[in-house]
C-alpha cells in the first residue's frame, strides 16, 4: 500500500470530499426527478378533472337551456287567440261621429291560459294590457274562454291593423273595419246576387260634400248618418 506523505493529505480529502458531493447531488436529482413526475402527474390530472367539470356543466346547462325551449314551444303550439269584437265609445260633436276604441273581446281557442301583454296599432305599440289599471286580472284569458280585455283608448280607423300579442309570442291581427258589422248592434248586412256573383256589403262610410260634389267633410261611420247630412257619398 503507497503511503503518503503530508504534502499529500490535502488533495487526497479534497478528492473523497469531491465524490461524497457527486454522489450527494446524484441522489438529490434522482430525487427532484421523482417529486417532479409526481408533480406533473397531479397537474394533469386537476386539468383532467377541470375539464371534465367544465364540459359537465356546458352539458347540464345545454340541457336545461334544451327543456326550457322545448316548453316554450309546445306551450306555443297549444295556445291560439283570435279578436271577436270591438268594445268602442261613440262621440258625436257638431254632427260628426267619431268612434273610440276602448277594448277588444278575445277569445282563447287553445288549450292552454293565455296572458295578453301587447297592443299594437298599425305596429305602433299602444298599451300593455297586462297592467293592473286596465286589466287587473292581469289580462288573462282561460283555454275555451272569451274575455273583454279592456285598452288605452285609441280613435277608430277602418283602414288601420290592429294587433295583440300573447306573453308567449302568439299574434292575432285583424283589419279595425272587419269589427263594423259585429258592433252595429242588430246589423245584418246586405247581400245582393248578380247571377253567378254575390255582393256582400260589410263596410259603409260617408262624407260630406259641396252642391257641386266636392267633398268637404272627413269620412264618417254609415251606420250613424246624421240628419242634417242633404248630400252623402258611400263607400
Amino acid at each position: 500500500m503507497e503511503k503518503l506523505t503530508p504534502k499529500q493529505y490535502p488533495s487526497r480529502q479534497l478528492q473523497l470530499y469531491n465524490r461524497k458531493r457527486v454522489q450527494i447531488l446524484k441522489k438529490a436529482a434522482r430525487k427532484n426527478r421523482a417529486l417532479s413526475t409526481v408533480f406533473g402527474t397531479i397537474l394533469f390530472l386537476v386539468l383532467v378533472v377541470s375539464a371534465a367539470s367544465i364540459l359537465f356543466l356546458a352539458l347540464f346547462t345545454y340541457n336545461d337551456n334544451l327543456k326550457v325551449a322545448t316548453a316554450i314551444e309546445d306551450a306555443r303550439s297549444q295556445e291560439k287567440v283570435v279578436m271577436t269584437n270591438l268594445d268602442m265609445v261613440k262621440e258625436t260633436v257638431d254632427g260628426a261621429t267619431t268612434m273610440t276604441i276602448t277594448g277588444i273581446n278575445i277569445t282563447n281557442l287553445g288549450s292552454i291560459t293565455s296572458q295578453i301583454r301587447a297592443f299594437y296599432v298599425d305596429n305602433e305599440f299602444i298599451c300593455d294590457p297586462s297592467n293592473s289599471s286596465l286589466n287587473p286580472n292581469g289580462a288573462y284569458i282561460n283555454a275555451q274562454n272569451s274575455t273583454l280585455i279592456h285598452l288605452q283608448p285609441v280613435q277608430f280607423n277602418p283602414t288601420s291593423f290592429i294587433t295583440v300579442t300573447t306573453s308567449r309570442g302568439i299574434k292575432a291581427i285583424e283589419l279595425e273595419s272587419n269589427f263594423l258589422n259585429i258592433t252595429s248592434s242588430g246589423f245584418t248586412p246586405v247581400i245582393t246576387n248578380y247571377g253567378p256573383l254575390r255582393l256582400n256589403f260589410s263596410l259603409f262610410y260617408y262624407r260630406q260634400t259641396d252642391p257641386s260634389g266636392i267633398p268637404t267633410g272627413p269620412w264618417q261611420p254609415g251606420s250613424n248618418i246624421s240628419a242634417t247630412i242633404d248630400t252623402a257619398l258611400g263607400t
